[in-house]
């Protein structure tokens, strides 16, 4: 059965303990599937069908398929990868049953900050040096 958003009405007839059948109309309204869509690191912007949408989000699916467009970077980084290992940052998806899709960023090993660590046995001085040239932090606005 496919997924579409419409309810069809269907007169149900029995016969209550007087021996009357009165005709009673049931609703029958089909399932529609969930689609959750989120993204590591949060706050990402992207489209569904040219409709703007911000990590993480869900909506419920009345139609078969969409096209998801995220950004090839957010905030300098770059696309990495679907939960199901797909590389391209749009795709289109067929909804026949509940889907939670995970877009991934991350900085190449190269760009991600060092982290060096010095501890002293026995004293209280620790001492930490972080190493980020390739991606200093932005100002929030």
């Amino acid at each position: 059965m496919r997924n579409v958003a419409l309810s069809a009405e269907v007169p149900l007839l029995y016969e209550n303990v007087f021996g009357v059948s009165p005709e009673v109309s049931v609703v029958a309204e089909p399932y529609l599937y969930k689609v959750v869509v989120e993204s590591e690191p949060l706050g990402v912007p992207f489209r569904v069908d040219g409709i703007e949408f911000v990590t993480p989000t869900e909506f419920q699916a009345t139609k078969e398929s969409y096209t998801l467009y995220f950004p090839p970077t957010f905030e300098d980084i770059p696309f990495k990868h679907w939960e199901d290992g797909s590389t391209e940052p749009v795709r289109t998806i067929t909804v026949d049953k509940d889907l939670t899709l995970v877009a991934t960023y991350k900085r190449p090993w190269y760009k991600e900050p060092w982290v060096i660590g010095l501890g002293i046995v026995g004293g209280a001085c620790i001492l930490t040096i972080v190493l980020s040239k390739a991606f200093p932090p932005k100002a929030k606005s």
